[in-house]
């Protein structure tokens, strides 16, 4: 039984009109409506499904094991570890599972995770169609889409009617690759996962000189597992990089390692400029066909564009990349967005999602278009942003964004008229609040809040129109206020607090932990 978040509403300022009735129990979707997986999305009859919002008016159902984690608490013979009471919840598009609920029914509220009720989660992370949590105590849980091999899965649950196609249970795959060693963080790229681990056993065999190691899977079209070639990898695989890693970063077909020494290795697709790689050396080390259409670097490489620079963050967008480094200069290089076809093609897929602006790299290409694609490029900031600093960078899909340590949030499009210019993000639903983060994917951006009475608050905003989701679920999840507005701030129950932030494409994810 799923328990259902009410929320608040307030009054918004962009106005589009859309059906808001949601998907029930008695809808019937079409296969075109539904796609190839219409036979899954049939929706669940739940007659008795309580609110979680009514289940929380009474003051001792705040630590009923239904609505917070059960976990919360390890005990080891040395020691007892208490750990955060959390809460995950999940909203949107669920065809392919990605909500994690255990079932493929649409959400058009925000849903207690009932299968995540027994992990204390300490982070959140999710990409197209895929998503994955870390817990407290050094787990990590996948769920979603798997037709590339993205949740590192060999054996799913076998919940699913083609369980080797997607999952809609979280999953851990600590146990099967790799039992001894704490998972500290995760990164996912477009249809594939990395995991950063420390080594737990007493036998450190780590082949890492700071005793880390790093785990990659699911689709390497162009290298960016970073496994020296090009296959494949339904399961984790151990790739080698001796330098301490601070984190790692995806984009679609790319990957960003930074090192603690500041210093940024990359690997991956190379033709939008996407890895801060000169074109000598992209070509040097590149894996590209003969008549080099396709160029991709297969083992983690420094991005020697950046010279000198000392990064401290790195964030991947869908084809571009962006930096912060430790003396508040914020650098972008790559270029480009998702191409559609149409107004109705959301088919996300790595042999068909390309980029709009692809430059082709071939003998013919001229200087100037060289200079274009492959440099880095600092990014100015009005005034007031330089003199409070970055606490975060953002890379989108065609556009980035930089959050200030007050909570400002600016905003700039890479590509076409004005790019490259950051301008304030102001809406009347955030005025006064600082934010603390901020998660995109193609088809949202959503914020979470650093301000005491803003921590129990989510607002997110749509960046397109998207018809075909709107046919298929009759409202999207940030439209289901009456006058079908594309933004919407949700607030949760004031114990509250929320933790962490995931947007998928068409989906979200959030993490809370209860208030002591």
């Amino acid at each position: 039984m799923h328990r259902v978040l009410k929320t608040t509403t307030t009054t918004t300022l962009l106005t589009l009109p859309l059906q808001n009735s949601c998907l029930s129990s008695s809808s019937s979707i079409s296969y075109q409506q539904r796609g190839f997986f219409n036979w899954f999305g049939g929706s669940k009859k739940d007659e008795n499904k309580k609110r979680l919002g009514d289940a929380l008016k009474e003051k001792n159902k705040l630590t009923s094991p239904t609505v917070w984690s059960e976990n919360n608490t390890k005990s080891s013979s040395k020691s007892s570890i208490e750990y955060p009471v959390t809460a995950v919840y999940s909203i949107g598009v669920n065809h392919q599972g990605q909500l994690g609920l255990g079932d493929c029914k649409s959400e058009c509220e925000w849903v207690y995770n009932e299968e995540l009720k027994s992990q204390s989660i300490k982070s959140i992370k999710s990409s197209l169609l895929h998503s994955a949590a870390i817990t407290n105590d050094f787990n990590i849980f996948t769920w979603g889409a798997n037709f590339h091999m993205q949740l590192g899965q060999k054996f799913l649950s076998g919940l699913s009617i083609l369980p080797s196609f997607m999952e809609s249970t979280p999953i851990s795959i600590k146990q099967s690759s790799f039992p001894n060693s704490k998972v500290i963080d995760c990164a996912l790229g477009g249809w594939n996962g990395f995991a950063l681990l420390v080594d737990n056993s007493d036998n450190k065999n780590s082949n890492s000189k700071s005793g880390q190691e790093i785990f990659s899977w699911g689709n390497n079209q162009y290298g960016q597992l970073g496994t020296g070639n090009l296959m494949n990898l339904l399961t984790p695989t151990k790739i080698y990089i001796p330098d301490t890693i601070k984190s790692i970063s995806c984009g679609l077909y790319h990957t960003h390692f930074l090192l603690e020494n500041g210093k940024l290795l990359s690997c991956g697709k190379a033709n939008d400029g996407q890895l801060a790689m000169s074109i000598g050396n992209i070509e040097k080390e590149s894996c590209s066909s003969e008549d080099k259409k396709h160029l991709g670097i297969t083992r983690p490489r420094f991005s020697d564009l950046l010279g000198d620079a000392k990064i401290k963050e790195i964030s991947a967008g869908c084809f571009h990349s962006i930096a912060l480094t430790d003396d508040n200069r914020v650098y972008q290089w790559g270029k480009g967005e998702i191409k559609r076809d149409s107004i109705d093609d959301t088919l996300y897929t790595p042999y068909y999602t390309i980029n709009k602006l692809d430059h082709q790299i071939n003998n013919e290409i001229n200087k100037e278009k060289q200079q274009q694609l492959y440099k880095v490029e600092e990014i100015k900031f009005p005034t007031d942003a330089t003199s409070q600093g970055f606490k975060q960078v953002i890379g989108g899909n065609g556009f980035s964004m930089a959050l200030t340590n007050d909570g400002k949030l600016y905003h700039w499009k890479i590509d076409g008229d004005n790019s490259n210019n950051p301008t304030l993000v102001e809406n009347q639903s955030i005025v006064g609040k600082s934010i603390s983060k901020v998660s995109v994917s193609p088809s949202h951006i959503g914020l979470i809040f650093d301000d005491e009475s803003s921590r129990n608050q989510i607002f997110i905003w749509t960046l397109d129109d998207y018809k075909l989701e709107k046919k298929a679920l009759k409202s999207m999840f940030m439209t289901t206020i009456q006058d079908g507005s594309k933004e919407k701030l949700f607030s949760l129950p004031n114990d509250h607090t929320i933790k962490d932030l995931s947007m998928g494409s068409h989906f979200s994810l959030i993490v809370a932990e209860k208030k002591k």
